[in-house]
């Protein structure tokens, strides 16, 4: 690999520029920068979307510009897997193992991998619960940089340059933007291969799979109950041990620990049921309610027994099952 970046340096001083466009003639130093030429100047597409960080360009030429000054300057050191440049080898090859699938860095805690050490101390965050990056506008603390980065933007400056073409809504992030487009393109490009369900990001597909191998990773400090998401874990705490309820009924004055909970409720007070199923007209109070109804016409049992492999349409009826016959609480 040094060699090659040799190689590539010495035309820097030889002006040798041995990859040619066909379309245009025009000659660059790197096969890498020709491609990017290629899809920027010569390709079909309308939009103009940097395909290293996600922004969106009015012309192909603003994009141009954005390769030049932001992923191509001073970054000798080319990856022979998709062109991105890194200024030190190492960033290199931390980025060669995406390609590779290499994950050498594992959480003793629960054993997920990572492709690089960083990636490693901040997940191990999540275990310990350190959150050493403090925000200096409110004193939120974060565990990763880039959260308190993006906390900061969102919260406190408002910053948001990313506007989505089809509705004017703005994001603080490209990645962001980007995933919000498939809410107007339908595009769901993340598949479940145990059922086919699809999911708009990649962390909707790996929360998913854990209904099918059971994992709950996120655990209860306070009663040892253990969740599927993080943010169940957040609602639980709430509701279950923070002892605040400041969600109050007017129809009964039950109190609830969040205002999505009361609004279900009132409906049993009102006969609200506006979720309706669409092959039998069906009418429900809750949209949980209606996806439970939906696998009676679907035939779908997502809910799978890890002792016997019998399969069941809900949750409630596996745990029911387990207790009945294995002797276990199936958590």
């Amino acid at each position: 690999m040094k060699a090659l970046h040799l190689k590539v340096h010495f035309r820097t001083h030889s002006g040798e520029r041995p990859f040619k466009c066909k379309e245009c003639d025009k000659c660059f130093v790197q096969k890498a920068t020709l491609h990017i030429h290629q899809r920027i100047m010569h390709s079909d597409q309308d939009s103009h979307q940097c395909n290293l960080c996600g922004q969106d360009f009015r012309n192909s030429q603003h994009l141009l510009n954005h390769i030049r000054a932001k992923h191509m300057a001073d970054k000798p050191y080319t990856c022979i897997h998709c062109g991105l440049q890194f200024k030190q080898p190492a960033n290199l090859k931390a980025h060669i193992r995406i390609h590779t699938g290499e994950k050498p860095f594992k959480c003793q805690t629960c054993g997920k991998c990572f492709t690089r050490k960083s990636g490693l101390q901040s997940h191990e965050r999540m275990h310990s619960g350190e959150k050493p990056y403090k925000c200096s506008w409110c004193d939120r603390c974060f565990g990763q940089s880039q959260h308190l980065s993006r906390h900061v933007r969102v919260k406190h400056i408002g910053v948001k340059p990313y506007k989505c073409n089809y509705c004017n809504k703005c994001f603080a992030e490209a990645s962001n933007l980007h995933v919000h487009k498939r809410t107007h393109t339908g595009e769901k490009p993340y598949r479940c291969d145990e059922c086919e369900k699809s999911f708009r990001e990649l962390a909707g597909l790996q929360v998913h799979k854990r209904v099918h191998t059971g994992e709950k990773p996120h655990q209860c400090s306070q009663c040892d109950k253990c969740f599927r998401q993080a943010q169940h874990l957040r609602r639980h705490v709430k509701v279950k041990h923070s002892g605040i309820r400041a969600h109050k009924c007017s129809h009964c004055g039950k109190c609830f620990g969040q205002a999505t909970d009361l609004r279900k409720h009132k409906r049993t007070h009102t006969g609200e049921r506006p979720f309706q199923c669409t092959e039998c007209e069906e009418c429900f109070a809750t949209a949980s309610n209606l996806q439970r109804h939906h696998r009676v016409h679907t035939g779908e049992k997502p809910y799978n027994c890890p002792h016997c492999s019998k399969d069941f349409r809900q949750g409630g009826h596996l745990r029911r099952h387990i207790m009945r016959k294995h002797n276990t609480t199936g958590n």
